[in-house]
């Protein structure tokens, strides 16, 4: 099993060579550390996963992830990132190689 590390939320969705990936935003880290992650590697993603597809629509997904990405809604970044200081970013990922 790879290590585990806690996610204060994730920034960003799109699709490489066909696959899901994430740049998450890791809890105690700077913007500069994020990581753009593979979606099968996150094992337990928790409450940030579903913060952040549930502010789109479903017709908002399609279309930016046909277009390559999508990115967490301005109007929601400094409340996500707000709740995820407070909270101390409680969400486990565990990182599969």
């Amino acid at each position: 099993m790879g290590n585990v590390y806690k996610v204060a939320f994730i920034h960003e969705a799109s699709v490489k060579d066909g696959q899901l990936h994430y740049c998450v935003h890791w809890a105690g880290w700077t913007a500069k550390d994020e990581m753009n992650e593979p979606a099968t590697s996150c094992t337990a993603p928790g409450e940030a996963l579903n913060v952040f597809w549930l502010s789109f629509s479903p017709e908002e997904i399609f279309k930016a992830l046909k277009e390559g990405s999508v990115s967490l809604k301005p109007v929601l970044t400094s409340t996500v990132k707000a709740n995820a200081r407070k909270r101390k970013a409680t969400q486990n990922v565990t990182l599969t190689p």
